[in-house]
């Protein structure tokens, strides 16, 4: 059974495919150490033993330890193989850890830089306990990111303690991931180094100034009884030491914004980004169905809150509606990274041929020390009117063949003759209230379970009035969402033959106050201010238009008939 078991393991290796297992890849745990300091290299990869030979040029390899990992992911397995490697690099200076071939695979070479011991130190009357401070540049302008560095070594064993916050009332302070811990050895002692990163965002210019870092903890001390006995290392005894120690402080100079910076809002980054997508993404747009134009903003060097709100230009023949913008911090090793996404729906009002504006955002490119622009070009766009507009405008511009098409349904003389007939009028009363109490009763019995799909079941004049009912109750739960559905819904049901969006409401019925209570209805489900729909004025605008559009029909069909003679 277990050869059976380990021979499908074999049969699965040598018929997996390649592309089921990751490439290789090399990362450190640190690209700036300080010369007697160690670092840590990580290589993953399953497609054979990693060639270091040539790490040995520049650096001295004091470690390696090896682990392997399988998971089953949708029925496949997948493994991946680590090596750990710790180096301690020869001299100090810029150097490089070459592409490392793993198997057919090649890693992306690393630069690592390898500088001074730094002397904002303080090792508190001692040399076996020292806390330094350093940032990666003093002299920044406002709301430019600085890195600082906080190293705390010990040659000493620590029980426990705590590293106090940097506190600064003119900026914003932002912790980098976690503490890396590695060796480092100085005057020929070796000591535990324990490292901390830390964003800094001044928000005034001028002189800042970052106080001293303060260590507060517990070390052991070994001691023994007998001082003068040269058995007294059997008898040593353990006690807890209360340490203080604390860094140097460090003033930086903040600069004010650049007099060559002409943007609206002030961007100083390492690298700056914009993307966008267009969606749906289709060679003719109709007018008044939405488009959507996501913009995404990717920055390295500042926090997601210091990305500013995209400005589209006003575009004729467009509306335009926001959502809510998502931003969001990922700390690295070199300071933050972030993004802001928006999303904004725009829809079309005519047809034509359009182009949504460039966008063009200036930000500082604080390693150039120069204006940069990051661009997304204008993007053309066709949109087209559907069969409904095309027809009502060719009826504005043609009203004799509309005229004719209303005299040929418009009843004959008898008819209306017969609406002044006693009898006539004293049957249609009694018909009329039989009709309402039905429809009363019915409404009780559905209109809290009306569905789309219950809907479609039905005959055609019964489907126009469970989708106006359900339109309602959606209005009088104020349910945004369901509104607009069942909005739609009664369209197609009441114009079967035509398309018809929304956008055709208030021609279709008359009343120009519509296309307002729509645009608050699309800015409610669209815009990112998020605030409550009145269901209840939608629903008593909409009624009334439909009653007021019924009552107008009847009596344009009509007056033929009383003109006539």
């Amino acid at each position: 059974m277990v050869s059976r078991y380990f021979l499908i393991v074999f049969v699965f290796f040598c018929f997996t495919p390649q592309s089921l297992f990751a490439a290789a890849n090399a990362r450190v745990d640190r690209s700036t150490v300080t010369e007697g300091e160690s670092f840590q290299l990580i290589i993953t990869g399953d497609n054979g033993e990693p060639n270091v030979q040539n790490l040995s040029r520049s650096f001295q390899v004091l470690n390696s330890s090896q682990s392997r990992q399988m998971s089953f992911v949708n029925g496949s397995m997948n493994s991946n193989t680590t090596w750990t490697y710790t180096l301690m690099p020869k001299a100090k200076g810029k150097f490089r850890i070459p592409a490392i071939q793993v198997g057919k695979d090649l890693t992306t070479p690393i630069d690592i830089l390898v500088s001074n011991a730094q002397n904002n130190s303080s090792s508190g009357g001692a040399n076996d306990l020292i806390l330094e401070i350093d940032v990666d540049s003093k002299s920044v302008f406002v709301q430019q990111q600085i890195i600082l560095t906080v190293r705390l070594y010990n040659a000493i064993e620590i029980q426990s303690g705590s590293l106090s916050q940097p506190e600064l009332s003119n900026a914003a302070v932002e912790r980098l991931g976690d503490d890396v811990g590695f060796r480092s050895s100085r005057a020929g002692r070796n000591f535990h180094v324990t490292e901390r990163k830390y964003a800094i965002f001044p928000q005034k210019s001028g002189e800042l100034e970052i106080p001293p870092i303060v260590f507060s903890g517990n070390v052991v001390r070994n001691t023994s009884r007998r001082s003068n006995d040269p058995f007294a290392s059997f008898f040593q005894q353990q006690q807890l030491v209360p340490r203080r120690v604390q860094s140097s402080s460090i003033k930086l100079k903040i600069k004010p914004i650049p007099k060559e910076f002409n943007g609206g809002h002030w961007l100083p980054a390492k690298a700056l980004s914009l993307k966008q997508t267009i969606s749906p993404q289709v060679s003719n747009y109709t007018a008044g169905e939405p488009i959507t134009r996501s913009i995404r903003i990717e920055a390295l060097g500042l926090m997601g809150s210091q990305l500013p709100e995209i400005i589209m230009s006003n575009t004729p023949g467009f509306k335009i509606y926001r959502d809510q913008a998502k931003s969001e911090n990922f700390p690295e090793d070199n300071g933050i990274a972030s993004y802001r996404v928006e999303n904004i729906a725009i829809v079309a009002t005519q047809a034509g041929n359009f182009s949504l504006p460039e966008i063009r955002l200036p930000w500082w490119n604080t390693d150039k020390n120069q204006l940069e622009y990051a661009v997304l070009p204008a993007i053309a766009i066709q949109v087209v009117a559907d069969a409904l507009k095309k027809q009502m405008t060719q009826d504005k511009l043609d009203p004799q063949s509309s005229e004719a098409a209303h005299s040929a349904s418009t009843p004959t003389t008898a008819l209306v003759s017969n609406r002044n007939n006693p009898f006539w009028i004293f049957s249609t009363g009694i018909f009329a209230l039989a009709w309402l109490i039905t429809i009363g009763l019915w409404r009780r019995a559905t209109v809290q379970q009306t569905t789309p799909s219950q809907i479609a079941t039905e005959n055609p004049k019964k489907q126009l009035g469970m989708a106006r009912q359900a339109l309602k109750h959606a209005c009088l739960s104020n349910n945004a969402i369901e509104a607009r559905q069942q909005l739609q819904l009664w369209l197609k049901f009441r114009y079967p033959d035509q398309h018809v969006n929304l956008s055709h409401l208030s021609q279709l019925l008359g009343n120009r106050h519509l296309s307002s209570a729509l645009a608050e209805l699309d800015r409610h489900l669209y815009s990112q201010e998020q605030q409550q729909w009145d269901g209840q004025s939608f629903w008593d605008l909409f009624d009334a238009s439909i009653n007021a559009n019924a009552t107008s029909q009847s009596a344009t069909v009509s007056l033929p008939a009383l003109y006539s003679n």
